[in-house]
């Protein structure tokens, strides 16, 4: 398998969390081909004319501007490594040689300490032995960042219960502090991912930025 596989395979994967099922192993069959609408042919004298926006209305196209043409990005999944790295877009730093096994996870099949920390379920790789991923434990970020007391961990803004998961350093864009809420925590700690297909960053791999004040 050549390292571009990886992509193929995990995107297959992450299909069937659109799909109904219970948590199933890696590759699966095809999903159905999507319908595509047709748009009636235009006349030969009619190409390579600009088409007024009035007349694209009119024939049922949604007009764009031309900067504005983003790629749609997917909801990703969360990804984890042996069940307890949280690798996130570092994913794509993995051979495929070195996995193992893919388990996928959806809905009620997920395991309930991971629930709060995904709405896209979970894509669990088995990596072989001997394969390492620097990672960084929570109780790690919290001394680095000089915390007392109870603290709750987020991911992305979404409640990390699961406090044993360890996160990728690759995969750590920055550490957002917070206040007090009424969870009972005295701090609220939130771990932004690095988001997929974001443009090169400026700092050295593994660089984790700081923002925000915890209350002391």
């Amino acid at each position: 398998m050549r390292p571009s596989c990886l992509n193929l395979t995990l995107l297959a994967a992450a299909s069937l969390l659109a799909q109904a099922g219970y948590a199933q192993h890696a590759p699966v069959a095809p999903l159905a081909p999507a319908k595509v609408a047709v748009q009636p042919a235009a006349s030969a004298e009619a190409l390579g004319r600009p088409v007024p926006p009035r007349a694209a209305a009119e024939a049922g196209l949604a007009a764009m501007p031309a900067g504005n043409q983003a790629r749609p990005v997917m909801p990703q999944p969360l990804y984890l490594a042996n069940s307890c790295i949280i690798v996130g877009s570092s994913l794509n730093t993995i051979n495929p040689q070195s996995i193992e096994n893919i388990v996928v996870y959806k809905g009620e099949d997920i395991p309930v300490r991971w629930r709060t920390a995904t709405a896209n379920g979970v894509i669990d790789l088995t990596l072989k032995p001997g394969v390492k991923i620097r990672s960084v434990s929570l109780a790690r970020l919290k001394r680095r960042q000089h915390l007392t007391g109870p603290v709750r961990f987020e991911l992305d803004g979404r409640p990390l219960a699961d406090t044993s998961l360890r996160i990728a350093t690759a995969a750590i864009q920055e550490l957002v502090m917070g206040a007090a809420d009424n969870s009972g925590a005295g701090k609220v700690l939130n771990i932004k991912l690095v988001p997929w297909n974001s443009e090169p960053s400026k700092h050295q791999p593994g660089t984790i930025l700081i923002r925000g004040v915890a209350g002391r």
